[in-house]
């Protein structure tokens, strides 16, 4: 053999045999271009095997469990009972007893009088501009800015009073200035003017109006500040007191959900649609099964009309149970993120505490700081290391309320061994620097946000307002 041919015989056994390592045989094409198929004939099939092995159907994809604790029935079915807690006299005395607090801010239907000028402008000028808000409609604040809003607050007017009543006839908003700017820090999501939101129907004692003629200063049932005057009805104070004592008596309907419900008139069955929150009440006629539902006319006037009681979604105040108690809080599941309930489709933390316990007749502050202090077995834990909180949270009853500073939760219970909670919040921040953003009314457990500040190590009270104590 010459040793040309050695060589060629040499290099085509080199290309033959496999790589090492390699256990299964190399299988080469015949030829480096696809069969082609021809219109109305089969494809061609290949001289030999392919590349590609014969392709396998992927596994049909299972959905992911949803944990229990994410489900509202099972906490409702294992957590809970159909035992009466408080009667609704009892809850009576209660507000009675935390209106008598005035630090809580909430209106004294025993003490109701008329109001001074003096009184007033003090009330108004409580309310600055807020600090470290640096943006007005989305671009930097200006001195001017801050002297116009508060200008037009009218103080120098205000030197003899003339106090009036009204009630909302939408669902409001109060301001502690008047002003239709947003006022926020660089991220816009949360206007700071914004004091509470205020559902239709709710009294107010109207004390002054702003220069531009735009806003009323107003009494409300928990708070004090601006609303439009396009937000509510002027009445008598016959009528105010009606709405009161109606609200304060339990002599009223409850919304026991939010969104959107239709009402029947009495009489003409005229038909009216409203956004409702869960928690607003209407007063009601017992005999002749009506409840009270207003409106504005064109002199800025409440007309009050009648409707059938029975719409879907309104009923008389609940018995207190836990039960029912986590049945409320649960039906807000998902619900956005709204301070101060700017959006009326959205709460912040303390007005949907306030409104899941007002469906059994409770008048609850609105702001966290003073839910906190309300009457009830409270308890300061911030002394406490994380171990002896969580052991002292877990024998507490659901629907036990839960304070850190700016933020109140509702306890849902165990599970697994950790307390979990129900609450509307915006986000908390990871030991990375990132955020888990939640930004609505979530169930979690009291382990979230970085390590060292979990809301269990931040936690500083606990509100048990779900006993007769």
């Amino acid at each position: 053999m010459s040793k040309n041919l050695i060589i060629i015989a040499m290099i085509l056994l080199c290309v033959c045999l496999p790589a090492c390592g390699h256990r299964e045989p190399i299988f080469v094409p015949t030829s480096t271009e696809q069969p082609t198929k021809e219109p109305g004939k089969p494809s061609p099939t290949p001289d030999g095997p392919t590349l590609s092995p014969t392709p396998t159907l992927a596994p049909t994809p299972t959905a992911t469990p949803i944990p229990d604790c994410m489900k509202p029935e099972w906490w409702i079915e294992n957590r809970t009972n159909d035992d009466v807690i408080m009667t609704y006299a009892q809850i009576r005395k209660r507000n009675k007893d935390n209106a008598s607090m005035r630090k809580l801010r909430l209106l004294n239907l025993y003490t109701i009088g008329p109001y001074t000028a003096n009184q007033t402008v003090g009330l108004i000028k409580e309310y600055s501009f807020p600090a470290e808000r640096e943006y007005i409609d989305g671009r930097k604040v200006t001195q001017e800015d801050k002297t116009a809003i508060l200008a037009n607050r009218n103080t120098a007017a205000l030197t003899v009073m003339n106090q009036r009543y009204a009630v909302t006839t939408e669902n409001a908003v109060i301001k502690l200035l008047p002003s239709r700017s947003r006022v926020t820090k660089e991220d816009p999501s949360y206007d700071y003017l914004i004091e509470s939101g205020e559902n239709i129907c709710e009294p107010l004692i109207v004390l002054h109006e702003s220069a531009d003629g735009e806003w009323y200063f107003v009494r409300a049932t928990d708070c004090y500040g601006w609303v439009l005057k396009t937000s509510v009805g002027l009445c008598t104070r016959e009528i105010f007191d009606r709405f009161c004592n109606s609200f304060y008596d339990g002599k009223v309907m409850c919304a026991v959900k939010s969104g959107k419900l239709t009402f029947e008139e009495a009489g003409n069955g005229t038909k009216r649609e409203q956004y409702i929150r869960l928690g607003t009440y209407f007063p009601y006629d017992k005999e002749k099964g009506t409840i009270t539902i207003p409106s504005r006319d064109e002199d800025g006037n409440a007309v009050f009309k009648e409707y059938k009681a029975d719409a879907e979604g309104i009923s008389a105040l609940l018995p207190f149970t836990t039960r029912n108690v986590v049945k409320l809080a649960t039906s807000l599941l998902g619900m956005p993120y709204s301070w101060g309930d700017e959006s009326e489709l959205g709460m912040d933390c303390s007005s949907t505490v306030k409104s899941i316990y007002k469906c059994f007749g409770f008048i609850l502050p609105r702001n966290s700081g003073s839910q906190r202090q309300v009457f009830g077995i409270k308890k300061d834990i911030s002394a406490l290391d994380a171990a002896e909180k969580k052991a002292y949270i877990l024998d507490l009853p659901a629907g036990t309320l839960l304070y850190m500073q700016g933020h109140i939760m509702l306890l849902l219970g165990e599970y697994n061994g950790e307390p979990y909670i129900l609450h509307t919040t915006t986000k908390t921040e990871l030991d990375d620097g990132s955020f888990a953003e939640y930004n609505a009314c979530v169930i979690t457990d009291l382990n979230i946000g970085k390590t060292d500040k979990t809301y269990m190590h931040r936690l500083l009270t606990t509100i048990n307002i779900t006993t007769k104590e």
